[in-house]
């Protein structure tokens, strides 16, 4: 069996208003199947350009696990250049996890969720990921301004059914959530 996928390499979007057209131009260029870069012309006017780098992009020890791991997809880094200036930008950053369990070995994660560029201060980290289950399902994270808050999952550990805000994961005691796979409530034996 043989398939060809088609990937759109150049648009022309044109906005009648008041008579007049204004047209802008989409141009795409690909790695592979994801999208490389984006670049939009207003013509006669800007020229915003997106970037986007991939796990393949890369050479560091976890990004090359991702790519034998056929990870390709997660967007490691995007840039947006607004004539040549950047305006945005955006970075992932991951982590390996070890674990032990019937399946044993690691999973990969994002170890900062979204690092943000700001032209005054550089990147500066949105949220920081603290703690993870087994099935790599955030258990407890950091935002810019340091308050941390925690996720609860449920279903077999495949949905979120509960975030508290402003409290670790050890801070956080539940029960009776319709499921008998939910404990994290401490007694105290003391008198």
């Amino acid at each position: 069996i043989y398939a060809e996928i088609t990937l759109l390499s150049s648009k022309i979007l044109n906005d009648y208003v008041n008579g007049s057209v204004l047209s802008t131009s989409h141009n795409y260029s690909y790695n592979g199947y994801d999208l490389m870069s984006q670049e939009e012309k207003d013509l006669g006017y800007d020229v915003i350009l997106n970037t986007y780098k991939y796990p393949s992009d890369y050479s560091n020890s976890v990004l090359l696990s991702m790519v034998e791991k056929n990870i390709l997809s997660p967007i490691v880094e995007h840039e947006t250049l607004r004539n040549g200036m950047k305006i945005y930008g955006m970075k992932n950053q991951f982590n390996t996890l070890q674990y032990s369990d019937e399946f044993g070995g690691q999973t990969i994660f994002p170890k900062t969720h979204r690092l943000e560029w700001t032209k005054d201060e550089g990147y500066l980290t949105n949220e920081e990921i603290l703690k993870f289950d087994v099935r790599g399902n955030i258990l407890e994270y950091r935002k810019r301004s340091g308050e941390k808050n925690s996720l609860i999952w449920g279903y077999n550990k495949l949905f979120p059914i509960a975030q508290i805000s402003n409290a670790e994961f050890n801070q956080v005691s539940y029960t009776s959530f319709e499921s008998a796979e939910f404990v994290n409530f401490a007694t105290s034996t003391d008198g």
